[in-house]
């Protein structure tokens, strides 16, 4: 739903072939595919597809003039999704770098923070992980623990 979202705030999409609408759309679909398999624990799938998801997102960036803070945005949660499918699928350290690489590309991303935070409890670092449950509340709240 965030991807379509995004794909309605790209600036006048008339301009765009249709080879990158479909590469737009593509990305879309992954995200939609990777969340799916999320919810229905299978981790190895979604990773596959919040990975060719991001592929994809490489290429819109490069073929179209696609605004930068969007495509930061998208990168960051399709790199947070990814990482809640590596903590699914036991792979601890490879979620806690996708999640910091999701809190690079954009700080204000909560779901990232959570990640980062689950990750840090499954490795024991109980300090780091409260610091990163603080900054997610401090960024949204009333975000679901």
């Amino acid at each position: 739903k965030d991807a379509v979202r995004l794909l309605e705030q790209i600036e006048n999409p008339s301009i765009f072939r249709q080879d990158d609408f479909r590469a737009r759309v593509e990305v879309a679909t992954g995200q939609d595919k990777g969340w799916h398999a999320i919810r229905t624990m299978r981790p190895e799938e979604a990773i596959q597809h919040f990975s060719e998801a991001l592929n994809k997102a490489s290429i819109v960036k490069a073929a179209t003039n696609i605004d930068r803070e969007i495509e930061t945005e998208m990168k960051s949660r399709l790199l947070s999704a990814r990482a809640e499918a590596h903590l699914q699928a036991g792979s601890i350290k490879m979620g806690l770098e996708d999640a910091n690489a999701a809190v690079d590309r954009h700080p204000g991303n909560a779901h990232a923070w959570k990640i980062k935070a689950d990750a840090h409890d499954h490795l024991g670092e109980q300090e780091k992980a409260q610091m990163a449950k603080s900054i997610v509340t401090r960024i949204n709240p009333t975000y679901f623990w």
